[in-house]
C-alpha cells in the first residue's frame, strides 16, 4: 500500500516537472513572441496609419503588450483574483480602465482593434497555462470527493435496502 502511495506521488512530481520545467517554458516563450509579433503589427499600424491609429491608443495597447511580454510568468489566479479585488474596490481604476478600453474599442483603426483582440486572446492563454499544473492536484482530491459523495449515498441505500436484497449484496462482498 504504501509503495502505491510513493509510486502514485513520484509520478505526480514527474508530471509537475515535466509542465513546470519543459512545456510551460516553451509556451510562455511561443506567447512571449506572440507578443513581440502583435507590437510589432502595432507599431507597423501606428506608422502606416497615424491618423487612424492614435497616439493615446498606441500608447495604451503598446503598454500593455509590453506589461505582458515581461510578466507571463505572473499571470498567476492569485494575481487574478488580486486584479478583480483591486478594480472593484478602486472606483478610479475601474474609472480610468473603462476609459482605456472605450477609446480602444472605438479606435478608428480595425487593426488595433484586432491586434487588442489577440493580446486578449494570448493573456487569457498565459492564464490558463499558468494554472495548468494545478489540475493534477485538484483532479485526485475532485475523484476523492466524488467517491466520497457516493459511499455516503451508498450507506444510506443500503441502510434503507430490503434486507433480503442487502443480504444479498453483502453476501456477494466477500
Amino acid at each position: 500500500m504504501m509503495a502505491n502511495f510513493i509510486i502514485f506521488f513520484s509520478f505526480i512530481a514527474l508530471l509537475h516537472f515535466l509542465y513546470e520545467g519543459i512545456l510551460l517554458p516553451l509556451v510562455h516563450m511561443r506567447l512571449r513572441n506572440k507578443f513581440f509579433k502583435l507590437r510589432d503589427e502595432l507599431r507597423r499600424e501606428r506608422i502606416d496609419n497615424p491618423k487612424e491609429c492614435k497616439l493615446e491608443v498606441f500608447s495604451y495597447l503598446d503598454d500593455g503588450i509590453g506589461r505582458f511580454i515581461n510578466n507571463l510568468p505572473h499571470l498567476t489566479p492569485s494575481a487574478q483574483a488580486r486584479a478583480y479585488s483591486e478594480l472593484g474596490s478602486n472606483k478610479e481604476l475601474r474609472k480610468a480602465t473603462e476609459k482605456r478600453l472605450d477609446m480602444i474599442q472605438s479606435s478608428e483603426s480595425e487593426q488595433a482593434k484586432k491586434i487588442f483582440r489577440e493580446v486578449n486572446s494570448a493573456v487569457e492563454m498565459a492564464l490558463i497555462a499558468n494554472v495548468g499544473i494545478w489540475f493534477i492536484y485538484l483532479v485526485p482530491i475532485a475523484l476523492l470527493c466524488l467517491c466520497f459523495s457516493r459511499l455516503a449515498q451508498l450507506a444510506k441505500d443500503l441502510v434503507a435496502m430490503p434486507p433480503k436484497s442487502a443480504d444479498q449484496v453483502l453476501q456477494h462482498a466477500y
